[in-house]
């Protein structure tokens, strides 16, 4: 028979292993071989969220192949912010400069609220361009990022509905992204 007195026991440890678990957590990184960066607290991976979710497509026309996308969208459906990248070899005698303005030529007409910068990222100098987009029925604000590192060009893409929507998630993803 089982004693009475050891229920409040079990409470007891039942609640703090319970609250253990809900403590705060490290930062989930994503490892490739050739860049990591954290994943913020409440993003998932779009394979988490659509199980047969497979990278590796054209990233949005934009001539680079898609290697990983997250998102904050918490169910298939929803919408969310999403980053992404995407990577393509450098075309031998072409610039990152120049690659980037062949990238976005096609698709000039779809694209509006364009603007374009120089940024610094992870060692690297680099292009950004921001501009609005649809994609399906809502317009999209996108914040794309071009890095080259060895002979390879990396895009590093985050898109929502409004401009504020991705900037406090995009500042840590951008700060933690690193090149080994």
């Amino acid at each position: 028979m089982r004693n009475p007195k050891t229920y409040p026991l079990i409470c007891l440890l039942a609640l703090a292993a319970l609250l253990a678990g809900c403590g705060p957590r490290s930062p989930q990184v994503y490892q490739d071989p050739a860049f990591t960066f954290e994943i913020p607290a409440g993003w998932r991976l779009m394979s988490d969220l659509w199980p047969n979710y497979t990278p590796g497509r054209d990233y949005y026309r934009l001539g680079v192949t898609e290697i990983v996308m997250i998102t904050t969208a918490r169910k298939q459906g929803e919408f969310g912010v999403y980053f992404a990248v995407a990577s393509a070899p450098m075309p031998p005698d072409t610039s990152l400069e120049d690659l980037f303005h062949q990238a976005y030529a096609p698709i000039l007409d779809e694209i509006t609220d364009q603007s374009e910068a120089t940024v610094e990222l992870a060692g690297l100098t680099g292009y950004e361009m921001r501009y609005r987009r649809p994609w399906g029925e809502p317009w999209w604000w996108f914040q794309d990022l071009w890095l080259e590192k060895d002979g390879t060009v990396y895009l590093l893409s985050f898109h929502g509905l409004t401009q504020e929507s991705f900037q406090e998630g995009s500042a840590g993803i951008l700060q933690s992204f690193t090149f080994p």
